[in-house]
């Protein structure tokens, strides 16, 4: 029995010690097989590029499998993202089945993942980078291919990773961080069920730019029904713990060639109410530990519909939350917001944010007693369809105690009742019938963002019109007064009628606008400077608009100093040293100006008049203003801020865009700037009447020099958007040096690249129109325009068309010599300039050409070369190619020489 035992105990040691040998041994003989198939595969069987530093084969990595780990990998996704990366990390290892190694296919069953960046992308059209695996069409044909592999894989191993997932035909956001997921199914088979374990540190959610969930810990157990074959999903178990907030979702998805199907429901349960709480971003753990809550709650959330970019079609959102008998009470607070409830729904129609709908059936609470109710159900965002009813007592104190504010401290005793009934809509004059006060008592404001407080704040507001247009709405502040920095500041206010305004308003005080701006702290703007205010404004639209400016009663004064206004649309500050403005009846006079960006500086003095109109309706503010600069480099004005805010610091990353203009101003300039700067040209002493209406800016009379030509001008700008802009133009120029011209005005040189080499001067008349891109540079296909351009005196040597007629006729003279009195009329459209027919003189020739030359510098000119003495015989040719590179040929045009137009893309739109 002893022997048996030392004999059966040998066996094992050396059966475990010959596996153990083999687990070292093997992948040591198979490595570069491996690695060899894999890449083959890869290359067959996915459009995106699969690159990694070294290759590992091994039983120990993740025991019991034997593993193939590609360190350093890196995978772009497929068109139209094909440069972009879609997977990248320290480590992906691939689980190989061990009886492959000794068959011509090694089969891969386990992927492992880690420490990698998944990046998945989706443009407005619905085109995604993930879609990398080839068809059966697309992939080899040769399926016994000895050197390749295959799939058939049982699960998934993801560690320590990142997913980023964006979807701008949502548009949608999903960021995960520190996620772990390990997922296990029979994935060979085209039906399959997926059993999966997620965990993520941090989850970020947005949708159209609104976070609805940032850096929330996940946890999720979940059973997903697959079908590879008709790329569709089944979501049977999905267990979810948003932190303490369980959620369970079922549905279904079908994903198709242009977008998907969906029906996902998503349900917390009924969950205590607290646990809504415990969703809120980790800066709300602290107090939310410190918070006492109590009852119940729950929401669902359904998205059910087909998504198709191209179509138009998106699936229908809808929410539903209710809470019965909550409280909230945070640490020792002297009373609860308590027997809290609510009832809500909230719906977007095909994911149409303008069809938006809003109902809350109730939300109320009590507060030491006080009660507060309030309900409310809205249908839309433009012109919304509004009814609601609010009636609040709030000790604003208890309030803030009870809540646990940490960032603000309130004080104050506020009372509001509202009723509101009706359609908001400005362009028909609609408001909706209201009958509304608001009354603050011994208010108290103090936020983090900075030291002093707002106090002694009191407030007492009235809107009330029953008839659901402007006529009968009447507005009262009577007062709205407060103390800041030992400053007081009051402002009484008595609107009438917005159809025809009636006013009466006062405001007294001096206000630092830079500290109270940091109390708010008031997103993407940032503001600096002293506001005093001494002024009472009474009289009625109809009046000024009448002429009846006696009946006027505006007095008083506004006085900045030292303004700064930072925009998130601009990289750096607009600066407004001194401002005077002064009231005196029917208009506002401006003196004193300064406004100030990078390095340009403008002086401004003159008046406005309809302010009123323009502050409380949106009316256009008219008036004339006197404009002096001694230098303007538009280009400042041009650097837009990038879309990503995390680059707004960095001016060198800011994008270009038109300049644009406000279209509520209807403003006269008397402008002079002695200096302008645009792009590689430089303007000089620009004068002359500007008018700017409806966001178009018209110049009349406007007077200039560049190049050293002295240039009158008509014309008008009308930005379409930030990266569109309309011009038109209608220039004269007198005896102008044309070498000058060519060198320093980039858009001369592009379209007269025949001018190369011509000295001399000519003039200009000629009437442009078309449109800017981003650059405020001219699209040449959008170009449209006549005139006639005149040599005067002009002496041509060196130059290329020319040279190459001397060379083809045998005539050196041709190729220099002046010419005089010379008129060369054409017209531009879709990119082709077209000339008429133009003769001139040169030694005794005479030559004649007409045609076409594109703005890029393509020709298509039929050319007339009249022999001495009178030019009655002539040699017929014709010149195409391009200005640097012409081609003669002795013979008449042929239609084949035509060349094609180019049409404005954005213009077609």
């Amino acid at each position: 029995m002893k022997k048996f035992l030392i004999k059966g105990l040998k066996i094992t040691g050396i059966s475990i010690g010959s596996l153990l040998l083999l687990m070292f041994v093997l992948p040591m003989l198979f490595p570069e097989k491996v690695a060899t198939q894999i890449k083959s595969w890869a290359n067959q069987s996915i459009e995106g590029e699969l690159n990694f530093s070294k290759v590992r084969l091994s039983f120990f990595r993740h025991f019991p499998n034997l593993t193939l780990s590609l360190y350093d990998y890196s995978l772009t996704g497929s068109a139209p993202f094909a440069k972009d990366t879609l997977a990248a990390g320290k480590e992906l290892a691939m689980g190989i089945n061990l009886f492959s190694l000794f068959k011509e296919s090694i089969e891969v069953n386990k992927f492992y993942v880690d420490a990698s960046r998944f990046n998945i992308l989706v443009d407005k059209d619905g085109n995604a980078n993930y879609n990398i695996y080839k068809s059966d069409t697309t992939a080899t044909s040769n399926s016994s291919d000895t050197a390749s592999a295959h799939l058939n894989i049982e699960g998934i191993v993801i560690s320590n990773s990142q997913l980023y997932y964006n979807d701008q035909s949502l548009p949608m956001l999903l960021r995960m961080d520190g996620l772990n997921y390990e997922g296990n199914g029979d994935f060979a088979h085209s039906q399959f069920e997926l059993e999966s374990e997620l965990q993520a540190d941090s989850v970020d959610f947005i949708y159209d730019g609104t976070a609805y969930i940032q850096r929330k810990q996940l946890r999720a157990a979940l059973i997903t029904g697959i079908n590879t074959s008709s790329l569709s999903f089944r979501f049977a178990k999905n267990d979810i713990l948003i932190n303490k907030l369980p959620v369970d979702f079922s549905g279904s998805m079908t994903i198709v060639d242009d977008g998907y199907d969906i029906d996902m429901h998503v349900v917390s349960g009924t969950t205590d109410f607290g646990n809504i709480f415990s969703a809120l971003p980790p800066e709300y753990n602290e107090w939310f530990a410190s918070t006492t809550f109590k009852g119940r709650s729950q929401i669902k959330l359904d998205l059910e519909g087909k998504y198709r970019a191209a179509q138009n079609l998106a699936p229908n959102l809808h929410m539903h939350m209710w809470v019965n008998d909550g409280l909230i009470q945070h640490k020792a607070a002297p009373a609860p917001l308590e027997h809290f409830y609510t009832g809500i729904d909230f719906s977007i129609p095909s994911l149409n944010v303008d069809s938006m709908e809003l109902r809350i059936d109730s939300l109320k609470f009590l507060l030491q007693g006080s009660p507060t109710f309030f309900t409310l159900s809205s249908k839309g965002i433009h012109k919304p369809m509004v009814k609601g009813r609010l009636n609040s007592q709030l000790d604003l104190s208890l309030l803030d105690q009870a809540l646990g504010l940490s960032n603000m401290e309130l004080k104050g005793l506020l009372n509001m009742q509202a009723n509101i009934n009706g359609r908001f809509d400005g362009d028909k004059q609609l408001f909706p019938p209201t009958n509304a006060s608001i009354t603050l008592r011994n208010g108290f404001v103090q936020t983090s963002y900075y030291p002093q407080p707002v106090s002694n704040l009191d407030v007492d507001v009235a809107i009330n019109g029953q008839s659901g247009t402007y006529n009968d709405l009447q507005i009262q502040l009577k007062p709205v007064s407060f103390q800041f920095e030992q400053q007081p500041f009051s402002l009484t206010a008595d609107l009438r009628n917005l159809n025809n305004v009636a006013y009466n308003i006062a405001a007294k005080g001096t206000l630092n606008l830079g500290n109270l701006y940091q109390v708010f702290a008031i997103p993407d703007y940032g503001f600096k400077g002293m506001l005093k205010a001494d002024l009472a404004l009474q009289g009625t639209q109809t009046d000024l608009m009448e002429g009846r400016y006696q009946a006027l009663n505006n007095k008083g004064t506004l006085e900045a100093i030292n303004w700064q206004l930072r925009s998130r649309d601009y990289p750096y500050p607009f600066e407004v040293p001194t401002a005077s403005l002064r009231f005196d009846r029917e208009k506002a006079w401006l003196s004193n100006t300064q406004i100030q960006y990078r390095g340009n500086s403008m002086m401004l003095s003159g008046y406005a008049s309809n302010f009123i109109g323009y502050y409380l309706q949106g009316s256009p503010l008219t008036g004339k203003l006197s404009v002096r600069s001694k230098k303007l480099v538009i280009d400042d004005f041009m650097e837009l801020m990038p879309a990503d805010s995390s680059a707004a610091a960095d001016s060198t990353t800011a994008s270009t865009g038109v300049v644009m203009l406000p279209r509520n101003l209807r403003l006269q300039f008397d402008a002079a700037v002695d200096e302008i700067v645009y792009g590689q040209s430089t303007i000089r002493h620009f004068g002359g009447q500007l008018q700017l209406q409806q966001g178009k800016l018209d110049m009349r009379q406007t007077r200039f020099s560049i190049a050293g030509a002295k240039v009158n001008m008509e014309g008008s700008y009308a930005p379409q958007h930030s990266k569109s802009a309309l011009f038109t133009a209608k220039l004269k120029a007198d005896s102008f040096d044309v070498k000058k011209a060519y060198d320093e005005i980039p858009l001369f040189r592009e379209m007269a690249s025949a001018a190369q080499g011509v000295q001399g001067l000519i003039s200009l008349d000629y009437a442009l129109d078309g449109r800017l891109n981003e650059t405020m540079y001219p699209v040449m296909p959008s170009l449209k325009g006549s005139g006639y351009l005149k040599l005067e005196n002009v002496k041509v040597k060196g130059q290329k068309i020319l040279g190459a007629i001397s060379r083809k006729t045998g005539k050196d003279s041709l190729s220099q010599g002046n010419i005089k009195a010379v008129v060369i009329k054409s017209s531009i459209t879709n990119n082709i300039m077209t000339i008429e027919r133009t003769k001139m003189k040169v030694f005794g020739f005479r030559p004649r050409f007409e045609g076409q030359v594109s703005l890029d510098g393509r020709m298509n000119l039929k050319f007339r070369l009249g022999l001495p003495p009178f030019g009655i015989i002539g040699i017929p040719m014709t010149i195409t190619g391009t200005s640097d590179k012409p081609v003669v040929k002795l013979r008449r045009g042929k239609e084949a020489d035509e060349l094609e137009e180019e049409t404005d893309e954005e213009d077609l739109e």
